[in-house]
């Protein structure tokens, strides 16, 4: 493909390293809130469970409850796998977007490295939100599904900008129109 000078080069990478900021959001957002698990108690007091630990909120705030809940050994485990999952996947999402958007693609570690990363990341997450629930005392929270969408997400969008990495990019080229004697009829 030529491109003539001054025509505009479309980055396809840079375009498709753009779907990682949102995931990269979407996985800061859910990761940091306790919002995964919700148990509804009396007087408006809810309980909130989540990678980072577990909070008592009322309507007048919320406060966070240290040793008063004690999950057993394999919960605890799985909470501080996806504590970990969740933000290897914010970093790899970070990583990737921002080495692409910033052109430093040869910089770039391995893509399918990164989707090995991140699909650890999802089943850390998805093991301690499964364990959990299957207690059966707590129901799902929005912070959950922000976490392992944005991580499903983040998936989705490293293969696709590892399939436009793979493309040849285009040549650009001076070309100008021959005047005078030679010009074409």
């Amino acid at each position: 493909m030529m491109v003539r000078m001054g025509d505009k080069v479309r980055d396809p990478a840079g375009s498709r390293a753009l779907a990682l900021v949102p995931a990269a959001v979407a996985i800061l957002v859910g990761v940091w809130s306790k919002m995964w698990l919700v148990a509804r108690g009396v007087r408006a007091t809810e309980l909130h469970y989540g990678p980072r630990g577990v909070e008592a909120c009322n309507p007048s705030g919320c406060g966070a409850l240290r040793g008063a809940f004690a999950p057993p050994l394999d919960v605890v485990i799985l909470q501080w796998l996806a504590l970990a999952g969740g933000f290897l996947a914010l970093a790899v999402a970070v990583e990737f977007g921002g080495m692409a958007l910033a052109k430093r693609r040869g910089k770039l570690p391995s893509i399918k490295a990164g989707t090995f990363v991140l699909a650890g990341a999802l089943v850390a997450m998805l093991a301690f939100e499964i364990r959990v629930l299957a207690d059966g005392e707590l129901h799902l929270g929005w912070a959950a599904i922000a976490a392992l969408a944005g991580t499903a997400a983040a998936i989705a969008a490293l293969r696709w900008l590892g399939r436009a990495l793979a493309e040849p990019e285009p040549i650009a080229t001076r070309t100008t129109q021959p005047s005078g004697e030679h010009a074409p009829p």
